[in-house]
């Protein structure tokens, strides 16, 4: 790995880091401040996921990108071999090889010409031997001046033969065939659509660092506001379920009925269950983000748990027990917590 690139992504991790750390502060920087005397917990289930894609996203603006430019490349040379196609096969279209079959006069002599033409250079010294004779040969510069004339003579013959037969326009028939129709071609497309085509493709591109830029911007400000509104609010008496485009509250007297049970861990299980089917677990995992009202009159969730069980039982709502015998108690929970559990499960 070259030096720049391990600048890259030690920049990458930082601002990674930076970013995951910066929106899980002030979205529960936000968090606690809308928690008020009334409210005594909030569950954010998507703080955590969107403050991480957020540092993904934003790891990614220093990150080599090589293989992007390499797929955008062939994506553009791709799209030029097709137009060079498309073009060459308008061109193709607009000029038509004519078919030789639909015209054999035209086509006869040059085909003819092709296959029995073959030129071969004349020997020069045979003609002059033919000419003067072997035997004979006069120093007479009369008669030599008369042979190189000849000689000259035979040779503007032979040239002229042979651009008379390699001339191009022999094959062209004296008269067209019967029937003929000349081709005709089609009217250009108009100047103005080809400046609007040219208009398209001249756009300039967006940067990609600029888009990954706006785009881990973007992810960091849901990360912030975004835990707020999808979150599980907890109060003395109702649980409250917060959308970003709606909230509705359920009041814990009006549950249909609520269960005493044990979950996978062993340990205590206490929902309450509404006729709509939306049941809530009322031990507040220690996940949830506590506020201090919630801090000051509740030694542990289990205290919740048993100030609800109080509330329930107080408005006659039905109780239902589940299967008990699984149930146990971690070492590291006190004795308040421990009556408090025996007081929900009626048990000593």
């Amino acid at each position: 790995m070259d030096k720049k690139n391990k600048i890259r992504l030690i920049c990458a991790v930082g601002s990674g880091i930076s970013t995951f750390l910066i929106t899980c502060f002030l979205s529960i920087l936000i968090i606690k401040t809308t928690l008020g005397n009334t409210v005594y917990a909030i569950s954010t289930p998507l703080l955590i996921p969107l403050c991480i894609i957020a540092a993904l996203l934003v790891c990614r603006i220093f990150l080599p990108g090589d293989r992007y430019a390499e797929e955008l490349e062939s994506e553009e040379n791709e799209l030029n071999s097709d137009e060079y196609n498309a073009n060459s096969k308008e061109t193709e279209d607009c000029f038509p090889q004519l078919d030789e079959s639909a015209y054999p006069e035209l086509f006869a002599k040059k085909q003819q010409t092709e296959t029995d033409f073959q030129f071969s250079r004349p020997d020069i010294r045979k003609l002059i031997r033919e000419q003067s004779g072997e035997s004979e040969i006069s120093v007479d510069t009369d008669e030599n001046d008369k042979k190189d004339d000849d000689i000259e003579e035979l040779l503007h013959i032979e040239a002229k033969k042979a651009s008379e037969i390699n001339s191009i326009y022999n094959d062209i028939p004296e008269e067209l065939p019967d029937g003929y129709v000349p081709y005709e071609y089609e009217d250009e497309t108009d100047e103005d659509e080809e400046d609007d085509e040219y208009e398209d493709y001249a756009e300039p591109r967006i940067s990609k660092v600029i888009l990954r830029i706006i785009i881990g911007i973007a992810a960091s400000a849901l990360a912030v506001i975004l835990p707020i509104n999808c979150a599980t609010v907890y109060t003395a008496d109702s649980i409250k379920i917060k959308r970003p485009f709606s909230e509705k509250e359920y009041q814990l007297t009006d549950a249909d009925y609520y269960t005493v049970g044990v979950t996978l861990t062993g340990d205590l299980s206490l929902k309450s269950h509404f006729k709509n089917g939306k049941e809530f677990d009322l031990v507040i995992p220690s996940t949830v983000i506590k506020s201090d009202s919630f801090k000051g009159n509740f030694s542990s969730e289990y205290g919740y748990a048993a100030f609800c069980n109080r509330l329930l039982k107080r408005a006659e709502v039905e109780k239902r027990f589940d299967d008990l015998t699984s149930l146990s108690y971690s070492s590291a929970l006190s004795q308040s917590d421990i009556a408090y559990i025996e007081e929900i499960t009626e048990t000593n």
